[in-house]
């Protein structure tokens, strides 16, 4: 039923996605990954407290998934509780340090706690992790720049905007225009 869920919610037939993915939990509650495809119809369906709750659930019930605890860390700095969002993409990094866009994340809720020194580590190492990512692009101008710190304050009041991989794992735009 996970995989069914999976499939209907990449389909974008979310209705049925979320009783595939219900039905899925009802035979096993401890399905994290159920959770987390709960959490992503949640939030395609515009319900970003739910899919928060979504999320929640998928960490608790799988708290060795990177990218739950990913997934949970860009939503919670989607909605701006920043430190929780830290907490979370930490978690993540933990995990699994190898993923870029997990510190770009990261980057974007330490900017987003205007704690600028440490997103900028965040995004350095995002960029050492994938230095030929054009979705980096933002990344690579801090680093050119020898005071990149000026540039996150002014991009402080930005709002990122959040996008889904196909992977399941929220990932947050690039672009600031």
């Amino acid at each position: 039923m996970l995989a069914l869920g999976m499939i209907f919610r990449r389909q974008k037939k979310y209705e049925l996605a979320e009783l595939a993915l219900n039905q899925a939990l009802g035979m096993d509650a401890g399905l994290g990954m159920a959770f987390n495809e709960i959490g992503l119809v949640q939030l395609a369906l515009g319900d970003k407290a739910k899919a928060v709750q979504a999320f929640e659930k998928a960490a608790a019930a799988s708290p060795g998934v990177a990218a739950i605890h990913n997934n949970l860390g860009a939503l919670r700095n989607e909605v701006g509780a920043f430190k929780a969002a830290i907490e979370s993409l930490q978690r993540a990094i933990a995990l699994d340090s190898q993923q870029p866009s997990y510190h770009l994340n990261l980057g974007n809720a330490l900017r987003g706690d205007q704690q600028y020194p440490e997103a900028e580590k965040a995004y350095r190492q995002a960029l050492e992790l994938a230095p030929g990512d054009g979705s980096l692009r933002h990344c690579e101008r801090f680093g050119r720049r020898q005071r990149p710190l000026g540039a996150l304050k002014r991009l402080a009041d930005r709002r990122p905007l959040l996008g889904l991989s196909g992977h399941g794992t929220i990932l947050v735009r690039t672009s600031y225009s």
